[in-house]
């Protein structure tokens, strides 16, 4: 299908890119949400709830595949992405199981980097994307950089 075959363009470049990527998750991360944020090298995401439809009570954000819930096989592509990213243990989980995983649940299984307040997270971002960019120092170096993420991914 189109739609798949526009991710898998979109997910090589954000997997391939010269620079370093993080995710900012600042809600659910769902399917190809989830698939984005991992093609990232880094994710980090708000800890908080959002109000369901009856706004009596409130659920964890969240990340999930729900494939096995909607009883869809995940393509060649997106196979690759989440054992390649995915931690081990967190694959088998997350596939076969559609867990959703809570903002600490995710950070304790190595899925996400960090977790933050939903006010923090862009200043955490960006700081985050300076501490990664070492003064330049991966700029200059965009081309050998880019080689070795595709050679990691």
């Amino acid at each position: 299908p189109a739609m798949v075959i526009s991710s898998y363009r979109l997910f090589a470049r954000v997997l391939a890119l010269g620079v370093p990527t993080i995710a900012a998750i600042n809600g659910y991360a769902v399917g190809a949400g989830f698939f984005l944020a991992l093609c990232c090298d880094h994710r980090i995401m708000v800890k908080g709830k959002a109000s369901t439809a009856n706004k009596k009570s409130q659920a964890d954000y969240f990340l999930c595949l729900p494939e096995l819930d909607l009883k869809m096989p995940l393509s060649p592509g997106y196979t690759a992405i989440a054992k390649c990213k995915l931690p081990k243990r967190a694959l088998r989980t997350t596939v076969l199981t559609a867990k959703r995983w809570t903002p600490m649940e995710a950070l304790s299984s190595g899925i996400i980097d960090r977790v933050v307040s939903s006010k923090d997270l862009l200043h955490t971002c960006v700081a985050f994307g300076h501490e990664l960019a070492g003064g330049g120092r991966v700029e200059r170096k965009r081309n050998v950089y880019s080689m070795l993420k595709r050679e990691i991914y």
